[in-house]
């Protein structure tokens, strides 16, 4: 077994230290610093708890820790506040994120037998450090946040619009200028087709229709 921090246990080790409570359906998650700690459990017969779910009872305590940095292993009972305390649960999950076990879902067990069963609707946080249940936390994340990148692939994504449009009018403003050149060249040729030069004479040419003349 191994966590995110690279820390080997041994599953062959020898185990000593307080003695807890024979569970099954519980949650374990393994700190940094190589603690795994559990969370809940059914200690109603097991076979009769895997069959049906309906079956439970609480196991004591709630929550264990087991040392994996000494050998042999320890078990060890932390003493836990009652403030802000869950309700005692199985068939649960648990995953831990910077320091911070988050427990949701699961079965409600109680110190009688159980039946019938109840559901866990609520999600609880617990300090594997301080060992306390808190009723909130700042998760913070080194992950960069994607939205500047997503902000700059914007930005860059409007630029290059910018660009384009530009580029756009400005290339459509010399077509229309190349346009207005040609037709004006081409009434140019057409009208020096048709004037007369009168000679001996100042008066300015005369725009005639476009025919041959006979002197």
């Amino acid at each position: 077994m191994k966590n995110s921090a690279n820390t080997n246990v041994n599953m062959n080790e020898k185990i000593n230290g307080d003695t807890i409570t024979p569970r099954n359906a519980h949650s374990a998650v393994l700190t940094n610093d190589g603690r795994i700690i559990i969370f809940g459990g059914n200690s109603a017969n097991y076979t009769d708890a895997i069959i049906n779910r309906d079956t439970t009872l609480r196991a004591y305590p709630d929550v264990a820790v087991l040392n994996t940095n000494v050998s042999p292993y320890q078990w060890s009972i932390p003493n836990v506040s009652s403030t802000n305390y869950p309700q005692s649960l199985c068939f649960h999950s648990a995953e831990i994120y910077n320091n911070i076990m988050i427990i949701a879902f699961g079965i409600v067990t109680s110190n009688k037998l159980q039946t019938t069963k109840t559901l866990n609707n609520d999600i609880y946080l617990f300090d594997v450090q301080n060992y306390a249940w808190i009723s909130s936390a700042t998760l913070t994340s080194t992950t960069p946040v994607p939205t500047s990148t997503k902000s700059t692939s914007t930005n860059n994504h409007s630029n290059y619009m910018t660009i384009g449009i530009s580029v756009g009018v400005s290339g459509l403003i010399i077509i229309f200028s190349l346009i207005i050149a040609g037709f004006s060249y081409y009434k140019y040729k057409k009208l020096r087709k048709t004037i007369i030069e009168i000679p001996g004479t100042d008066s300015y040419p005369i725009e005639t229709p476009a025919y041959t003349y006979s002197f």
